[in-house]
């Protein structure tokens, strides 16, 4: 009985970072275009 918890809870951690990895590869290409954004906003001010 515990050993089967203890595989169920194990697959909910491995869902859990997949879903991790997922947010990551979703946010990386985000936080670069808020980073381009940022540098042309400050380089306008700049001129």
């Amino acid at each position: 009985m515990s050993c089967n918890r203890d595989s169920r809870d194990s697959a909910i951690a491995n869902k859990h970072v997949l879903f991790f990895f997922l947010f990551l590869f979703l946010l990386f290409p985000f936080v670069t275009l808020l980073r381009d954004v940022a540098h042309g906003t400050r380089s306008d001010r700049v001129r």
